[in-house]
């Protein structure tokens, strides 16, 4: 039992929730995660973890869909993490690492069923001229999703838009204009640090390859897409 009120008491459940939440997302999230906590278990920094304690809860709570970013969370869940880790114990540390294998052995054989299910529909809205939009919360999965489509589907022009592209105004124009006006770019990936310029009702077809807990970013992300000149149907995965 800690202190009421200590670090420990504040910090450790939300390294577990973390570590929850990033293996919902992709083993490959996962993987970076875990092996950022076990690299970073011998620094020490209580100051720093602290400080961002607050940030990582309002990250977590339902009410995170007014929570405005300019960053990825995985920026700043990566600054806890490295600030936080010191506290794991060897139980921790042997149980994490044990995780990690897991996540290691499924991206490495290509034995992820979400990946795959994701494939399958994609083949289904190009197959149909359609578009689509997928969100993930985290860089780190995007990253992952966009490697695996792009070498199952080379034909396909894929697009992505995450902090790198949209702090870019040359590349986060030069994508916008192509997902608007090329009917064959027919795949945007996306975090939700998406600047409002794109048009994104160009598309009617919504995945949400994990759903975000909280309801007001879900329907955030719906109504990107549901919206005044939308002309088709608008299905949400």
């Amino acid at each position: 039992a800690f202190e009421r009120g200590s670090l420990e008491a504040k910090a450790l459940p939300l390294l577990k929730i973390l570590v929850f939440k990033r293996a919902s997302s992709s083993p490959y999230a996962l993987m970076t995660t875990v092996n950022r906590m076990l690299a970073k278990r011998a620094v020490s920094d209580p100051k720093a973890a602290e400080r961002l304690v607050s940030t990582v809860r309002s990250f977590l709570g339902v009410d995170f869909g007014d929570y405005a970013l300019d960053v990825e969370p995985d920026e700043f869940i990566n600054e806890f993490l490295e600030h936080a880790s010191f506290m794991l114990s060897d139980e921790d540390a042997e149980e994490l690492s044990s995780l990690l294998e897991q996540a290691r052995r499924m991206v490495e054989s290509g034995g992820d069923s979400k990946l795959k299910a994701l494939l399958s529909l994609l083949e289904s809205v190009v197959a149909e001229g359609l578009k689509a939009v997928v969100f993930t919360e985290y860089k780190d999965t995007l990253e992952y999703v966009y490697a695996y489509l792009a070498k199952a589907k080379p034909e396909w022009r894929l697009l992505r838009l995450s902090s790198e592209e949209t702090r870019n105004p040359d590349a986060f124009n030069r994508i916008r204009e192509t997902f608007e006006r090329d009917p064959k770019a027919q795949i945007l990936l996306a975090t939700d640090v998406v600047a409002e310029g794109v048009n994104m009702q160009v598309a009617n077809i919504l995945v949400n390859y994990e759903v975000p807990w909280s309801v007001i970013k879900l329907e955030q992300r719906i109504g990107r897409v549901w919206r005044l000149g939308q002309k088709r149907s608008v299905e949400a995965y």
